[in-house]
């Protein structure tokens, strides 16, 4: 019934409708308002008719099916939609539209664009006419203009930037429709509409217009050849964004003449580059940074930020500095080349962060500086113009951020420095910076706040007792200042002291210190800070020790007030432990800070950990390069500036990976027996070991702690018994030029090197021309000599030429960076450390025909820095605790080099977390510690093989995961060029799973061009197979050979089935018959075993008197037990024997000669070492001959027992066998006699 009143509406709708007249679809042409050259139009629709728009209805979606009108019943008949999500535009491009209408209805379909220059541009529309109630799908092809399908080229110049696209389809009334003058005012009155979004490329990601216009137009050859001109690189937009971002996270700067550097290029944009350069002396920019000041400038002026020009030492426009008293001094450089500068009068904040702004325009500066957490604002320059023309070009000099070689930088952190160009930023219109803004959460307000509140208390303990001292100076009891200082720990016990103070656990070692620290030094203030430092540090240093790091939370506590207390090792060593997360307290950003803290002091394990995140953008830093040189340059010329510190303390770093065993043994120090043997063989007059031991000593490797004197005695002992010996030559002349562990003498330093020079040794020509050059000023003398020692491959030599060349002390020559820079680089891929800083920085500062590298040039710094001194010893500190079985300190410094980015420590941390030795790893580590510093090891420029061998497995097996082929197959292939046999078999197992390998990889690795060519990955797996089995290692034959004969068979059972089949008959029919023998002979050894029993059993019944063995009270035939009521006389006790054991000088048996102290006669009755065995111990064999001549007491003593057919005659050889074990027709092993 519903149905049928439903039918009756629906016929009625259409009935009144039916007088409306139709209008032809609209053209393509009419609606299209994007001409051909990409132009931008708002074009209205051509209306003839001007009459005044009538009232439209007013239609609302119904409630209910049956309480619906007939237009709500006309509105549930429409709809528009596409079947598909449109997705990525790429021509020819085709929609599926289904729609449903009435009468009268116009179906509309539009695409809408946002561009750079405009919003909700009508790209393409179309048009359709209902005449009669229609439903129906159609696909539409979107004809869109060339400006938004195709690629920018000779033809296609203007191309359009499409940020946001729409197709909209809409339904609307006929007679709505006309009267509309454009579409968007229809628009308004649409019945049903929807939207759909469109993705497009961008603009040089689109195909080219001649893929799609060939078949659709003729074109001349002219025409065609301008389509495949590319000019993609003239017509390429780079966008240039509105802020330069200079720096985001916090820089440390440390009071010296270092700092982060820019290069600004020019615009790239033509107009904009026309622009600066025609406004040079107008600038319009804004300059923004957030700053924390620990303290004010020590000296006249330090520099916040600063441009200097790159050929010269000049300041270029602006310069912004902090004076003695905490003001701002602005300086800039005018058109006619003088300077003005301005100072603002207002003081800034020390130790917290606050916002400086710099705006210029023209002649008019503004300085504003935002403080308390951004809230109070002071402004200064605002109608304070400078008298001339302000001269500022972006692309002129270098922008440095801090110090420079020319000026010191402040003590603090400057962070989000951004630079805004042709730009007017006003301060107000910056963003506060957020909790996820690293100057937020980096809380360096809390950590210098809680520090001092630690030196108010200590300074406070100090001046209560000097009152104390003051009020009873004149009493004989006045208390002592350890008195006083332990009334902190027993205020009770402290009569005197009218304050008395309850002091936390944490801080009573603290207050320990400060009563030693006033001892020594008899005041308390800044300067003893250090020393107090220093006590809390070896404290914690003595805690890890004596209990690890079961004693955690007094750990941290003791190296948080030595931070506090300017030790800075403690500082570093806390951001460590709280980034790898020991005792699962794994904090990052706590780490970084602490991290920061010690670099802002100049810790150089901090720098380096630092510049590694940086440089490899991990840690939760981004990466860059100019961050990463920063830190790097430093540490690695402090590295160069102490490789000659040769104190006692002073190591050298060497890289000792904990699984080579022969490193170990080496490294042992001078308890171990490499050191001890050396130094024997030396006081035997063995000239290697002499100049050994002098090598040792000189450098301090192999754990051994350097002495010069030592080490320059032991030079002179082997030069002078070995006075052919052209390196012991060289080493006592260096020693004496030097005047090195003993008094200079250049005359027998001269004389020892020429000798060497003489020998033809490449290092003695380099040491003389160092001292023609130093001493006598003769650089003819010393360009020759070096150039003699460069010729042998000397790299010291190398590098002195780059000296010369790079400062014009070469003869007949000016200063030649390019020639500097070969000289040196060469010398820095020999190893030389000072070749290698100063690679670093011509790679970062660049010359006449190089470009600066910042990427190379940190790559340098790191190589150099990595070789530190601190590095040294931290490492040295992990191996003599691995050594001495100190799992957990050990962790905790190679932690620390892995965290600064040593390639070693990584790896032998990674290695302890893999072992985790007595549950070290579980207890201090996260699951899959060794992962992750594996990965970090893998990062270096030259990592391990082991390592790239373990990435491999790990995205192989994805370990908790997602597994990652690509990347496995990377490793792996990187560990085959080490030429590491596992990996080459795991290649040639991946190939044999059917995993495609690039072809790239597989020819590195050795394949064959043939057969990787062909792509059959079974050949591929066989020549890889066959590639691990020719290996070095003997241990990679086996295996490798064995997967290959397996690959080589399953190959041949393939090709040949046949044959195969019957050599399988065969085979089969041989492995049965060696089971039946194997069968066969198990039952006839059963048959043996019982015959043996048998004859056990008979021998035990002749012992115990029963002379029938066969008879027994049971009815059976089986020997019976004896019974316990009449047992005779037992056998005497057996002799024990010890295992045979194999020494590496014999195989002699061992036998223990303890006998049993039952054992009256010796034991003589015991068993043979090398006797067959059985479940009683061993049977004695027992012949006529024993029994008649044998003076063994027992056997006398028991003869009597044998029955008389045992004794004499041949009959009873069968009995004798039995007794002896043996079977019918089995010969009498000889006895073979023990060795005791």
């Amino acid at each position: 019934m519903r149905f049928w009143w439903r039918s009756t509406l629906i016929a009625l709708v259409l009935l009144c409708e039916a007088h409306v007249l139709a209008r032809p679809n609209q053209s393509d042409d009419e609606e299209l308002i994007v001409d051909t050259n990409g132009q931008v139009s708002e074009m209205p629709r051509d209306n003839t008719e001007q009459s005044p728009k009538p009232p439209t209805r007013t239609l609302t979606p119904p409630e209910n099916m049956e309480g619906n009108t007939s237009g709500d019943t006309a509105t549930l008949l429409r709809s528009v939609t596409l079947q598909n999500p449109p997705g990525v535009f790429i021509p020819p491009f085709y929609v599926p539209l289904s729609y449903t209408c009435l009468p009268s209805d116009v179906v509309v379909m539009e695409v809408l664009i946002d561009t750079d220059v405009a919003q909700n541009v009508r790209i393409f529309s179309r048009t359709r006419l209902c005449t009669v109630a229609d439903s129906r799908l159609i696909y539409v092809q979107l004809d869109l203009p060339g400006s938004v399908m195709y690629r920018p080229d000779a033809l296609n110049r203007r191309t359009l930037n499409i940020h946001d696209a729409v197709i909209s389809l809409w339904v609307v009334n006929e007679l709505d429709f006309h009267m509309a003058k454009t579409l968007r005012e229809a628009r308004q009155y649409a019945l049903v509409a929807e939207e759909y979004p469109l993705e497009f490329k961008q603009p040089f990601d689109r195909p080219r217009r001649i893929t799609f216009q060939k078949s659709r137009a003729c074109i001349s050859w002219g025409v065609e050849m301008l389509l495949h001109v590319n000019i993609d690189s003239s017509l390429q937009c780079h966008p240039e964004i509105g802020a330069l971002q200079l720096a985001y996270f916090p820089i440390p700067l440390s009071a010296d003449r270092r700092g982060v550097s820019r290069t600004l290029g020019e615009f790239k944009d033509p107009y904009q580059r026309r622009h600066s350069r025609q406004n040079k002396n107008h600038p319009r920019y804004t300059v923004t940074m957030l700053v924390f000041l620990k303290s004010y400038c020590r000296y006249h002026l330090c520099s916040i930020y600063h441009r200097m020009a790159v050929a010269s030492v000049e300041y270029i426009t602006p310069l912004v500095f902090l004076t003695v008293e905490g003001k701002i001094h602005f300086q800039i450089r005018q058109q006619d080349g003088t300077y003005m500068s301005m100072i603002n009068h207002f003081i800034l904040p020390k130790n917290e962060w606050f916002r400086l702004s710099l705006n210029l325009n023209g002649r008019y500066w503004t300085l504003t500086i935002q403080c308390r957490n951004f809230t109070t604002k002071h402004i200064t320059g605002t109608t304070a113009p400078f008298p001339e023309p302000i001269h500022y070009f972006d692309a002129e000099g270098q922008t440095h951020i801090g110090g420079s070689r020319a000026v010191i930088g402040i003590n603090g952190y400057i962070a989000d420095m951004k630079l805004w160009r042709e730009q007017q930023i006003k301060a107000d219109e910056l963003p506060v910076p957020d909790s996820t803004h690293p100057t937020r959460w980096l809380n360096f307000e809390n950590y210098y706040t809680e520090c001092s509140n630690l030196h108010t208390k200590l300074e406070w303990a100090y001046k209560s007792y000097m009152e104390v001292i003051k009020k009873y100076q004149r009493r004989v009891t006045c208390p002592s200042f350890e008195e006083y200082a332990y009334s902190f720990r027993h205020p009770p016990n402290f009569c005197t002291a009218k304050v008395k103070v309850s002091v936390p656990r944490h801080l009573r070692f603290v207050y320990q210190m400060l009563r030693r620290v006033v001892i020594v030094t008899h005041h308390f203030h800044t300067q003893a800070w250090p020393v107090l430092g220093s006590m809390l540090m070896a404290k914690a240093e003595q805690t890890l020790k004596s209990h690890g790091l079961d004693r955690y939370d007094d750990l941290i506590h003791l190296l948080h007030q030595a931070s506090c207390f300017q030790n800075h090792e403690a500082s570093a060593m806390l951001g460590a432990m709280y980034t790898a997360g020991l005792k699962g307290r794994k904090d990052q950003k706590k780490g970084l800070m602490y991290t920061m803290i010690a670099a802002q002091e100049g810790n150089m394990m901090a720098k380096a950990s630092l510049g590694f995140q940086h440089q490899y953008g991990i840690g939760g830093l981004n990466q860059d390069f100019g961050y990463a040189y920063y830190y790097l340059i430093e540490v690695a010329e402090a590295a160069v500036a102490n490789k000659e510190a040769h104190g006692s303390t002073a190591v050298t770093t060497e890289l000792v990976r904990l699984t080579d065993t022969a490193q170990l043994q080496y490294h042992s120090g001078e308890k171990g027996d490499y050191f001890q043997w050396m130094k024997f063989q030396a006081s035997k007059g063995m000239t290697d070991a002499q100049a050994r031991m002098g090598r040792i000593l000189y450098w301090g490797s192999g754990g051994v702690k350097r002495n010069l004197q030592a080490a320059t005695k032991y030079y002179e002992r082997t030069a002078k018994s070995s006075p052919e010996n052209a390196e012991a030559l060289y080493d006592y002349g260096v020693v004496l030029l030097r005047g090195q562990g003993t008094d200079k003498n250049m005359t027998l330093a001269l004389e020892q090197l020429q000798k060497a020079a003489d020998l033809g040794h490449a290092a003695a020509f380099t040491a003389i021309g160092w001292y023609k050059m130093n001493n006598e000023n003769d650089y003819v003398a010393a360009a020759e000599y070096f150039e003699k020692g460069d010729k042998m491959g000397h790299r010291d030599a190398a590098h002195n030429l780059g000296y010369m060349h790079s400062r014009g002390l070469y003869p007949g020559r000016e200063i030649d960076k390019r020639q500097a820079f070969h000289y040196y680089k060469r010398a820095a891929e020999g190893g030389h450390m000072d070749a290698g800083a100063a690679v670093a920085r011509m790679y970062h500062s660049g010359h006449e025909s190089m470009e600066p590298d910042p990427e190379l040039a940190a790559k340098w710094a790191y190589k150099v820095g990595i070789l530190h001194q601190d590095f040294g010893m931290f490492l040295r500190k992990g191996l003599e605790a691995f050594l001495s079985t100190s799992w957990d300190v050990s962790v905790l410094y190679y932690l620390m080099a892995a965290e600064a980015g040593l390639e070693v420590a990584q790896f032998n941390l990674a290695y302890l977390c893999e072992e985790n030795y007595e549950g070290v790893a579980d207890r201090y580590f996260q699951r899959g510690c060794q992962w992750k510093y594996y990965e970090m090891a893998s990062l270096s420029p030259n990592p391990h093989s082991s390592t790239l061998l373990k990435m491999g497995e790990y995205y192989w097996y994805g370990h908790g995961e997602k597994n990652d082929t690509e990347l496995a197959i990377r490793y792996y292939v990187s560990a085959a060029q080490h030429r590491l046999p596992e990996a080459i078999f795991n290649l040639a197992y991946i190939s044999e799973l059917g995993v495609v390998i690039p072809q790239q990889y597989l020819g590195m690795v050795g394949v064959k061009k043939t057969i990787y060519q062909e792509g059959d990955k079974e050949e591929i797996a066989k020549d890889l197979y066959r590639i691990c089995r020719d290996h070095n290692s003997g241990e990679a034959y086996i295996p490798c050979g064995l997967a290959l004969l397996r690959l080589s068979l399953a190959q041949i059972y393939r090709n040949h089935p046949y044959a195969c089949q019957l050599s399988s008959c065969a085979i089969a029919a041989a492995l049965i018959g060696l089971v039946v023998a194997i069968v066969t002979s198990y039952y006839a050894r059963q048959r043996k075993e019982e015959e043996r029993q048998q004859a056990t059993s008979l021998y035990h019944a002749l012992h115990n008197g029963n002379m029938n063995p066969t008879n027994n009270t049971n009815g059976n035939n089986e020997g019976s037990p004896p019974n316990p009521s009449h047992e005779g006389p037992k056998p005497p006790p057996k002799r024990r024997m010890a295992m045979s054991s194999v020494t590496d000088t014999n195989e002699t048996r061992q036998v223990d000669d303890r006998i049993d102290p039952n054992d009256v006669n010796g034991g003589c009755s015991g068993s043979m070492a090398t006797g067959g065995s059985s479940g009683m111990g061993e049977v004695r064999p027992i012949s006529a001959s024993m029994v008649l001549d044998s003076d063994d007491p027992y056997i006398q003593a028991n003869a009597a027992r044998l029955p008389e057919a045992l004794l004499i005659g041949e009959a009873t050889d069968l009995h004798l066998r039995a007794l002896n074990g043996l079977g019918e027709g089995e010969e009498e092993r000889p006895v073979e006699e023990a060795t005791v």
